[in-house]
């Protein structure tokens, strides 16, 4: 058989197999394969060469080996533990699917995007300039530890991410530029300096990174407001140091970006991971990043990964921006309601049906004409199967171009009934919202079903119908193990550009209180996420210089600041979401890690269930809110009461002369009218790190991640220990 009948036959049967009632690949997976099918046939007809593109999967292991991958010449380029990233050919999926090692493969699968006056609404400006504790003073910039993002316009050159001296604070760029697992890494300064960004369009990535780590030691021109609220607001242009810096200044920090397929997620944040366990260094990893469909019970092969790598780092995902929009739908069936029907907003998007097990239900398609009112059916599953709809369809093409595919299986990962539906259509120019996309949903008595979107809301068309509800908006990321959900509150709602005028929020603008498109929700398992939350209001940090670049005058007049490099100019400007809240907490982490390097997902957890800040606004917003709004300084002060070291003693009037002070590279100590002593450092874990003897009244020692703990003793057999 030739190479050609061998790909058209291999194509057949992943069309067989996706009408199966449980395959192995996910049902967006089957659609793509079905889509290349279709593809190919043209292509065929046409004496053209037929496709075979190479695809990025994220592969559920059974168990934890990735040999028989490997064994059978599949393109393995990491694991998170339990999931494998591999490269593979269309041709070779199913194959790869029937492997012993393999449970299930996931494709195709695209996640969505989603500060001055934000800092001191979280004790952020505090735990940087220094705060008491045990009376010892302590500050955190988070050095020492590494502060990872996975996003989509970058500019890791930026004046924003380079230390005091000019030196620039990342470590490496990894660059996803397809929807697989193929990555460009820049890993040394000479080819980080020769990266320019992901995307030319978009500052989405380089917000992110600023609010999270950014700080600009060049003075520039920034719009400054009075007061955080636009009722008081107060305006001026000021020369000076850019006062809109991030959380951690201080740490080391890598970016991956590019693509946001899935599997590009997974692949960039494993990265990172290693990056920080290579160097040693404790990591927080930032995803505001996410989609509202999905299983939204931890088994989707992304959130897998994601709990996996969550064991070895703290991974922060956004709750997603979508909490005033009615786009989920949970429903149990009785026996007297057996069946419900919603319509779509809009032709084009995703619609995700899940039943609690494996049991089916029966889902209907149909155009609904409100001139006649009636529901022209247009296609419907009772069991595992597919169907397409396009313009042949006479119904569908009064009303729409484009086409329709719905798929129905089993789920590999969870055994739930899954039937998953792309909608990728357009009204014509004569359907002026007289003709609806909608879906009815039948079950059984008892039986409960829960339903997702993206991209549009499930609306009620006509009266008895369906309407969708916000309270289970939560991005299906979030709902991952060992993950850091997070939500936004509104903590300024006006701002001061280079033009001198003031902008100002027109929603969401009461100061302390939650967003109203802060997502929220629940797991199948019924846990209440987000569990925390942060600045995500009005926050004002870095843009990407590429995108800037290309404003008017006038647009980038519209900045809240401006400062000039070497050799290209950077601008400040506004953003909101969950996506600006979740690197606040990413930040805030960092400080958490800086101060005890050994923090597990677990402690971190239990630092913000019990330091979050509970006010009178948060009793209202209990389900967007979590454990309340973060506060880094009560974080810290929990961090440190746990630390290894116990039994800190303290000569007092040795303490009273005892001054402490941190640089970038050292912990420099000083005691006033005492010479010749002898100060031992050690670690959180008590290994000695470095003995001096001091040289007059003043020493230095290197400086430590976390908690450093220095023993002093004095010619006259004084003793000191102090915990930094």
């Amino acid at each position: 058989m030739n190479k050609l009948s061998l790909f058209t036959a291999a194509m057949a049967l992943l069309t067989a197999m996706s009408v199966d009632a449980q395959s192995k690949i996910n049902l967006r997976g089957l659609q793509m394969l079905d889509d290349l099918k279709a593809h190919n046939e043209m292509l065929g007809r046409a004496g053209s060469a037929l496709e075979d593109p190479t695809v990025g999967a994220l592969v559920l292991l059974n168990g934890r080996s990735v040999d028989e991958l490997k064994a059978e010449g599949y393109d393995v380029v990491g694991c998170t533990g339990r999931v494998a990233i591999v490269n593979v050919e269309m041709s070779r999926l199913e194959a790869m699917s029937q492997l012993a090692s393999v449970k299930s493969v996931s494709i195709g699968e695209e996640a969505q995007l989603y500060m001055d006056y934000a800092r001191p609404a979280a004790n952020v400006d505090e735990a940087q300039a220094g705060f008491d504790y045990e009376d010892i003073s302590h500050a955190y910039t988070g050095a020492g530890v590494l502060t990872g993002l996975m996003d989509s316009g970058v500019d890791p050159n930026g004046i924003n991410f380079k230390d005091e001296d000019g030196v620039l604070r990342v470590d490496a760029v990894y660059y996803y530029k397809n929807d697989n697992a193929n990555v460009t890494a820049y890993e040394t300064a000479n080819r980080i300096q020769r990266f320019t960004t992901d995307d030319s369009s978009e500052s989405h990535g380089t917000h992110v990174a600023g609010i999270m780590a950014g700080r600009c030691y060049t003075e520039g021109t920034y719009g400054y407001t009075t007061t955080a609220n636009k009722s008081t607001a107060k305006k001026e242009l000021i020369e000076g140091a850019i006062p809109f810096y991030g959380v951690a200044y201080g740490s080391r920090m890598a970016m991956a970006c590019g693509s946001l397929a899935d599997v590009a997620i997974v692949a960039g944040v494993t990265k990172i991971v290693e990056l920080g366990e290579a160097n040693g260094m404790p990591t927080v990893v930032n995803i505001s990043l996410g989609s509202n469909i999905g299983p939204h019970d931890g088994t989707s092969t992304t959130e897998i990964a994601l709990a996996d790598l969550g064991e070895r780092a703290i991974i922060c995902v956004a709750a997603g921006n979508e909490g005033d929009q009615n786009i989920s739908i949970n429903k149990s069936f009785t026996e007297s309601t057996t069946s419900f029907t919603s319509g779509c907003s809009v032709p084009n998007g995703i619609v995700d049906i899940w039943a609690e097990d494996s049991e089916p239900v029966t889902v209907i398609w149909g155009v609904y004409d409100k001139t006649t009112s009636t529901f022209n059916e247009i296609g419907r599953l009772e069991e595992a199967g597919k169907f397409s709809v396009n313009t042949r369809d006479e119904n569908f093409a009064a009303g729409f171009s484009g086409s329709m595919n719905c798929t129905a299986s089993v789920n590999a990962n969870n055994d739930r009934y899954q039937v998953y539906t792309a909608l990728n259509a357009e009204n014509l120019s004569t359907n002026t919202g007289n003709r609806v996309l909608a879906f009815t949903v039948e079950g059984q008595p008892g039986q409960q079903v829960w339903v997702y979107s993206q991209n549009m809301e499930f609306v009620a068309t006509r009266s008895g119908w369906q309407r969708g509800s916000s309270a289970n908006s939560i991005s299906g990321m979030a709902t991952a193990d060992n993950v850091v959900s997070v939500g936004a509150f509104t903590s300024r709602n006006v701002w001061n550009t280079l033009k001198n005028s003031t902008y100002q929020i027109t929603s969401n603008t009461t100061i302390g209180a939650m967003c109203d498109f802060s997502s929220y929700g629940t797991t199948f398992q019924g846990k209440q996420l987000p569990v925390v939350a942060a600045p995500g209001c009005t926050i004002l940090s870095s843009m990407n210089s590429y995108q800037t670049s290309s404003y008017s005058d006038d647009e980038k007049l519209t900045m809240a600041a401006v400062a000039q490099g070497e050799s290209r100019t950077y601008y400040w400007d506004a953003m909101q979401g969950t996506s600006m809240a979740c690197p606040f907490v990413s930040g805030v982490v960092a400080l958490w890690l800086e101060a005890d390097p050994s923090l597990t997902y677990e402690k971190v957890m239990e630092v913000i269930e019990e330091t979050s800040v509970n006010d009178a606004l948060s009793s209202t917003n209990k389900k967007q809110m979590g454990y309340g709004k973060i506060d880094a300084v009560a974080g810290l002060k929990k961090v440190l009461s746990g630390s290894a070291i116990r039994g800190i003693t303290a000569d007092s009037d040795l303490q009273r002369r005892a001054i402490v002070s941190r640089t970038s590279s050292s912990i420099d100590l000083y005691i006033a009218g005492e010479d010749g002593y002898t100060a031992t450092l050690y670690d959180i874990n008590g290994r000695m790190v470095a003995q001096r003897r001091a040289e007059g009244t003043s020493v230095s020692l290197p400086r430590v991640s976390g908690i450093a703990i220095i023993n002093i003793t004095t010619p006259s057999g004084q003793t000191l220990t102090l915990k930094q």
